[in-house]
């Protein structure tokens, strides 16, 4: 066919155009029908408090959820961000602890390395550092990681990064 056409272009082009949309339908069980939203305006200042009352205190005094007790067993750690500040917190022998999910020596994450007893390996280069304290215990690393509180409030885990405190 090309560029040039004859006369039953036009009939072969139709029924292909037909045959797409045959194809472009969908099964009924899958047809979504569209429904408005209703959207009920709210102030601001309101959106902030429910979203606070809900948080709870951890929210107003700075503090991220973490996870429940139940939720962190022995030997066990969890990710959260505060803001942009990556922590791990951990569960050593029924002890909770948070440090900065950073190694101080290329900046990779320590929560991919081995861990042993309160010692944490980066996965990287091997740099240790110890869980409950954040100090350097082998090089490559030479500086210490940044060490964060913990508290369990109704049976749940926060903590918070309070260097700018």
């Amino acid at each position: 066919m090309g560029l040039r056409g004859n006369a039953d272009d036009g009939d072969l082009n139709s029924r292909r155009a037909d045959r797409l949309v045959r194809a472009a339908r969908l099964p009924p069980h899958r047809q979504v029908q569209a429904v408005p939203v209703r959207r009920r305006a709210v102030r601001h200042s309101e959106a902030r408090r429910s979203a606070l009352r809900a948080a709870g205190e951890a929210a107003v005094s700075g503090w991220v959820r973490v996870c429940t007790r139940a939720e962190l067993l022995p030997g066990e750690y969890r990710n959260v961000y505060d803001g942009d500040t990556p922590i791990a917190v951990f569960n050593l022998d029924g002890e909770l602890y948070a440090i900065e999910d950073v190694c101080t020596h290329d900046g990779g994450d320590l929560t991919g390395g081995l861990v042993e007893g309160r010692e944490i390996e980066c996965p990287r280069h091997g740099a240790r550092f110890d869980i409950t304290t954040g100090a350097v215990l082998c090089p490559p690393a030479y500086e210490p990681i940044a060490k964060f509180p913990v508290k369990l409030e109704d049976d749940v885990v926060y903590t918070r990064d309070d260097r700018w405190d």
